[in-house]
């Protein structure tokens, strides 16, 4: 299996070993370093209320796979004003730095120049926890062939209270299952607890969540999760 590290830099690994050098915003500056530009395309989510229709990795991979070196990957927002509206644009966008010689190749590609973004106000972001839990399932399908899905969970009292599920099971030895609950921000997990070859292994570093997450265990074959009717839990990944 290949390793993806996670530190300052977090890279994202693709199938065929390369690597997508996925940084968190605040890092670095905005802009490209000297001889690079950025190109860019809509997602995860292109328009509001649809589900993620592709991934960062997946985006990177188009350019990566055409031969185009890509050095920075980010999730970001266009920078325009878009009515909150079901059907709108959701302003979402991935963005990738690539060198000023490839822009042609990219563009044919179907990515666009960083001309086509509101020039001041266009800027990176953490990616969000679906996206997270979505390249999570894709990078591990051959031990989730029983089961395989990401989960939005939000309380409608509270509708801010918003979360994350990753539910695995397949039938590799010593990884037959793999919960992760993520949290409302980036790629951070609350909660989590597999299968492995030391046996299962559960933690929550957030603790005040170990009790909402001992119910979603124990209810993953019920709509609510065993949450209650103040829950919605939806279905993201795979779409029906």
């Amino acid at each position: 299996m290949i390793m993806c590290v996670l530190g300052l830099a977090m890279t994202g690994c693709l199938g065929d070993g390369a690597v997508v050098p996925i940084k968190e915003p605040g890092l670095e500056p905005r802009d490209p370093d000297p001889g690079k530009v950025v190109v860019w395309e809509r997602g995860p989510r292109a328009l509001q209320c649809e589900s993620p229709s592709v991934t960062l990795m997946q985006s990177a991979k188009k350019l990566i796979d055409a031969g185009i070196a890509v050095s920075r990957s980010n999730c970001a927002v266009d920078g325009f004003a878009h009515p909150a509206v079901c059907g709108a644009l959701s302003g979402e966008i991935l963005v990738h730095d690539v060198p000023v010689s490839s822009l042609t190749a990219a563009m044919a590609l179907g990515f666009r120049p960083e001309s086509e973004l509101a020039p001041s106000t266009w800027h990176r972001t953490p990616c969000s926890p679906v996206m997270h839990a979505i390249e999570a399932a894709q990078d591990t399908p051959h031990c989730a062939d029983i089961r395989n899905r990401v989960l939005s969970i939000q309380n409608m009292l509270m509708p801010q209270e918003q979360y994350t599920l990753l539910d695995q099971a397949g039938s590799c030895a010593d990884a037959s299952y793999r919960l992760l609950l993520y949290g409302q921000e980036g790629d951070q997990v609350l909660c989590s607890v597999a299968d492995t070859i030391a046996g299962p292994q559960k933690s929550c570093p957030v603790e005040s969540y170990a009790q909402m997450f001992d119910t979603i265990i124990a209810n993953l074959d019920r709509p609510d999760l065993g949450l209650g009717s103040a829950w919605v839990v939806g279905q993201i990944y795979p779409v029906d």
